[in-house]
């Protein structure tokens, strides 16, 4: 990198540097052989400008590999990402775990849910729902243990409630007999919540004996969706 002033920020695209480049031969090179990492500052570097280079991203010390992070990860150290547990040890068969979400008039929710039971179950998240009885608050904790940020979605188990619209409907198979075994799902693609709604997550017992089960459900909130 000797001779070479390395600029960090700025502006400038793929797009704009490969355009550029198919102009100008020399910047075809710059482009191509501007492509490094920074042995000291494990950055990786490309071209902006003859003689200058852009830091697009620090680099792992070890391989040298672009260090990405993604979108949930990015807000737990934004100190934006929630994350509410509600478990009990003895469901019924034909009993559930509940929790209800009320969603707040300025942010948006993206949501996502694991639901387990020690067998059989049924899960199910449904859409704005009338509330019968309000149920008891459960906190929803800040992933990022250093951040005073609270959520506006507010949590509470064992409500009731009637209406609403199935939005999520699935079974979680537990196994029989001797392979019998605990089922578990989790919600991978995210749900953008509506503001102002209450929803209802909830996952019921269908194997015919009591067993244990979990509701744990996460999301950051974002002003636009």
């Amino acid at each position: 990198m000797d001779g070479i002033d390395k600029k960090q920020g700025g502006e400038t695209t793929l797009r704009s540097l490969i355009t550029n480049a198919l102009s100008d031969p020399q910047r075809i090179a710059d482009l191509l052989c501007a492509i490094l990492v920074d042995s000291d500052e494990n950055e990786l570097f490309t071209t902006t400008n003859p003689g200058q280079i852009q830091v697009i991203e620090p680099t792992d010390d070890i391989t040298g590999a672009v260090k990405m992070i993604d979108i949930v990860h990015s807000e737990i150290h934004e100190g934006e990402y929630f994350t509410v547990a509600f478990a009990d040890e003895s469901v019924a068969d034909d009993g559930f775990i509940r929790l209800r979400f009320t969603t707040g008039a300025t942010k948006y929710p993206h949501f996502s849910f694991v639901a387990t039971m020690g067998g059989d179950a049924r899960a199910k998240l449904i859409e704005n729902v009338t509330i019968s009885a309000g149920g008891t608050t459960v906190t929803a904790i800040n992933n990022k243990r250093t951040s005073s940020e609270t959520a506006e979605v507010v949590v509470r188990h064992t409500a009731t409630y009637t209406g609403g619209t199935i939005i999520d409907d699935f079974i979680i198979p537990g196994g029989t007999n001797n392979r019998a075994a605990g089922g578990k799902t989790r919600e991978v693609e995210e749900w953008l919540l509506k503001q102002s709604t209450e929803y209802i997550l909830e996952i019921r017992n269908i194997s015919g004996v009591t067993n244990p089960g979990c509701l744990i459900a996460g999301w950051y909130e974002e002003s636009n969706h």
